[in-house]
């Protein structure tokens, strides 16, 4: 198993046990495909991991890492521009 996939088998295995007691949560490994297989509650399920992504809840929305960082980012330039002296010719104000 690859270490960025063991990562995220533990991600979101700390998730499942956020929602399900330890006893109803047991991991094998899978045949490539898939991965792994989980148990949850006695039921079995295939895990494929290919990658692992993080929601940002944002009062009533959810965003991805990107989605905030853009929005962030975006903030950031209305601040600078209303900051510059003179309005918005960046050659007129220096940080």
């Amino acid at each position: 198993m690859r270490a960025d996939e063991e990562q995220c088998k533990n991600k979101f295995d700390a998730f499942l046990r956020q929602r399900y007691l330890d006893g109803d949560i047991s991991w094998r490994c899978g045949d490539e495909p898939p991965d792994y297989y989980v148990r949850l509650r006695g039921d079995c399920y295939a895990v494929e991991v290919t990658n692992l992504f993080e929601n940002i809840e944002l009062g009533d929305e959810t965003t991805s890492h990107l989605g905030f960082r853009t929005r962030v980012l975006a903030f950031l330039r209305q601040i600078e521009q209303k900051a510059r002296p003179g309005g918005t010719d960046p050659h007129q104000y220096r940080s």
